[in-house]
């Protein structure tokens, strides 16, 4: 069964724009349409049916901005019906047919192994990267045990873990959670404890310990998660390159004399509580 992103693209492929052809003297004759080469008159109709096709498309890019507006929010139902008699017209003008065109996909926890963070730090910004690769060096050489779970997160899940959290709080109704590009999600399961059960069921496969922001330096390859930890004395050198013992505890990423440590190389630790592994370029 096709999407409605297949049904967009081959759209978008089939358009074009209606070619100019001279004016001939006189109109086509009945007996030469159908046979060998394609007739004038169907060499039009593909023309006219590539133009709507490109309009229809334009008209989904503008509902689809309009959906993201937070002033309309209270009008998403009816820009949602608009989208998808669009998407209706697009199959069957190409002959797919009004049964191909199927609604989004239901949230729920399927959605959470699509969009993975990257752990690789390469993912990160230039300047920070060159700072945790040297921050991490330093600790593993120490004999510290570094494991990094998150580096640069997609757009597209950040919105889904954002929403997914809104959703289950209840602090915004699933029929008025924007559309992101990319991400076929219907968040409306047609009752309010249906869609906050869905919700809640990916918050939990997420592992979300406090609300997920939708643009964050994770977003910007600016942050990282890792969780850190060492027995005895740590012994490495700062970003300085003078050494620094700690002896003190806890012996992990929240221990005080690690995070002055961190701050030498430019990797600075959460200023917020309850996200105990991010690190990033200010704190946030």
């Amino acid at each position: 069964m096709a999407t409605n992103r297949q049904i967009a693209d081959g759209a978008l492929k089939q358009s074009k724009p209606i070619p100019t052809r001279k004016a001939t003297k006189s109109p086509p004759s009945v007996a030469g349409i159908g046979r060998g080469a394609r007739s004038p008159a169907k060499k039009m109709a593909s023309a006219v049916s590539g133009a709507e096709s490109k309009s229809l498309l334009e008209s989904l890019g503008v509902l689809d901005d309009l959906m993201q507006r937070k002033g309309l929010s209270d009008q998403h139902a009816a820009l949602r019906g608009y989208r998808q008699s669009i998407l209706q017209q697009l199959a069957s003008m190409h002959g797919l047919g009004d049964e191909v065109v199927t609604r989004s996909e239901l949230s729920g926890p399927a959605w959470v192994q699509r969009f993975p963070d990257s752990a690789s730090t390469a993912e990160l910004e230039r300047t920070f990267k060159t700072g945790v690769d040297a921050f991490i060096a330093s600790m593993k050489e120490g004999h510290a045990s570094v494991t990094v779970s998150s580096t640069y997160r997609p757009l597209e899940r950040a919105y889904l873990m954002h929403y997914a959290y809104e959703v289950a709080q209840g602090t915004i109704r699933p029929q008025d959670v924007p559309p992101q590009p990319g991400v076929d999600i219907q968040w409306d399961h047609g009752n309010d404890a249906a869609s906050k059960n869905a919700a809640q069921q990916m918050v939990d496969a997420y592992k979300i310990v406090k609300e997920p922001a939708l643009h964050s330096r994770h977003t910007e390859r600016k942050a990282i998660d890792m969780t850190i930890s060492w027995a005895d004395t740590l012994t490495l050198k700062d970003g300085d390159g003078k050494q620094v013992k700690i002896n003190s505890t806890p012996r992990s990423g929240m221990n005080t004399d690690l995070i002055k440590v961190g701050k030498t190389f430019g990797v600075v630790k959460a200023l917020f509580a309850g996200d105990p592994p991010h690190w990033s370029t200010d704190g946030h």
